[in-house]
């Protein structure tokens, strides 16, 4: 029986003493897999003055090196996505453009305008952009969109858009605001030309629009409602028009289509009217539809006018509602004002394709069907 033990010892020592060599071996040259390699003496001298060296350094910096490993990790983790922002935006009277913000590490930011890109970087590990633009821009309103796309594939839109109006003087200072493209964000003033408040040129930063101290010019520039207007036009059935429309205080509404008068259903509390107008028998191609808006003594508060061609609201036949541009539209309110989000500007013009040459390039009287 002790001869039986004595043999299992032996057997197990040797079995331990050949892992350890293999261990050994296997686990010297980081480079062998598979074969055992033969270690030098002097390998092992300066494996051996390597470790000692690197020892102390080691010690000294393992708190702040594991610190700065886990932040970037972090910040390069395709999981925590950041969002979008712009931050800073600067146009020169000439057209010259930066843009900054944040967004995630390592993403790619592009700055375009319709289908052009107007500027390209990327976002740094600190989690912040700054894009130039490769050309100036030239003069007239711009609708200027910041995208960001992140290492896995994934695009993100900013939830604000840029708002540019650059004069044709190449002296001036633009306007430039920045504007929400979802029911989260609101409306924010960055610059103001002194041509609108009649004060020398200003950068006024990330303000809330409502909050500022505008003059009524510059407000018509952003989303400021006025006191009447006519919302939407549709077809009740095939020879009455039924108009929807919203007004600020008041206590009626009342208005003509040429010759056919109508009163308004008109809520006061939420400003919101309807009325409907029958155009059988009404002759002439142009049609002017005026409202007015009478307050408790039945005198009229503002009026409201509109012409257009009565032809083009066959447009709507198909049981869409309409809109009619007036001066100082643009597509992106119309669709923010319509659906509560900007970009459905694009889902208009491709309604309307045959109506819209150029998104920037809208005329009063034109008529729009509203797509669902």
């Amino acid at each position: 029986m002790r001869v039986l033990i004595a043999g299992l010892l032996i057997i197990g020592g040797g079995l331990a003493a050949l892992a350890l060599i293999w261990m050994f071996y296997t686990t010297s040259d980081p480079k062998s897999s598979s074969a055992i390699s033969v270690v030098t003496d002097e390998e092992t001298e300066k494996h051996r003055e390597n470790s000692t060296k690197g020892q102390t350094d080691s010690t000294e910096g393992t708190s702040e090196s594991a610190s700065k490993k886990s932040e970037r990790a972090k910040q390069a983790d395709p999981d925590d996505t950041s969002p979008l922002r712009i931050d800073v935006v600067r146009i020169g009277p000439d057209g010259t453009a930066v843009f900054a913000g944040q967004g995630s590490a390592n993403a790619g930011v592009v700055i375009f305008e319709k289908n052009k890109i107007l500027a390209q970087t990327s976002v740094s590990v600190d989690g912040e952009w700054v894009a130039v633009a490769e050309q100036p821009l030239t003069a007239g309103k711009h609708l200027i969109i910041a995208e960001m796309t992140t290492s896995d594939g994934k695009v993100y839109r900013a939830d604000q858009a840029v708002i540019v109006e650059l004069g044709i003087s190449g002296q001036d200072m633009p306007l430039i605001a920045l504007v929400p493209m979802t029911e989260q964000s609101e409306a924010e003033l960055i610059q103001t030309p002194n041509a609108l408040t009649g004060k020398p040129q200003t950068q006024v930063g990330r303000q809330t629009a409502g909050t500022t101290d505008l003059n009524a010019d510059l407000k018509a520039v952003l989303i400021e409602p006025v006191r009447l207007s006519v919302m939407t036009l549709s077809w009740a059935d095939q020879d009455s028009l039924y108009i929807k429309g919203t007004s600020n205080g008041g206590e009626a509404v009342r208005g003509m289509l040429n010759d056919r008068a109508f009163t308004a259903n008109h809520n006061k509390n939420s400003g919101d009217w309807t009325a409907r107008i029958s155009l059988r028998g009404l002759k002439g191609e142009s049609g002017l539809l005026v409202s007015h808006l009478l307050n408790a003594a039945d005198k009229v508060i503002v009026s409201h006018q509109l012409d257009f061609s009565l032809s083009q609201l066959d447009v709507g036949r198909d049981g869409s509602e309409m809109i009619i541009i007036e001066k100082g539209d643009m597509l992106w309110r119309i669709a923010y004002r319509t659906y509560g989000d900007g970009i459905r500007y694009l889902d208009i013009v491709k309604r309307n394709q045959d109506r819209i040459a150029d998104p920037d390039l809208i005329y009063p009287a034109q008529i729009f069907a509203l797509p669902e």
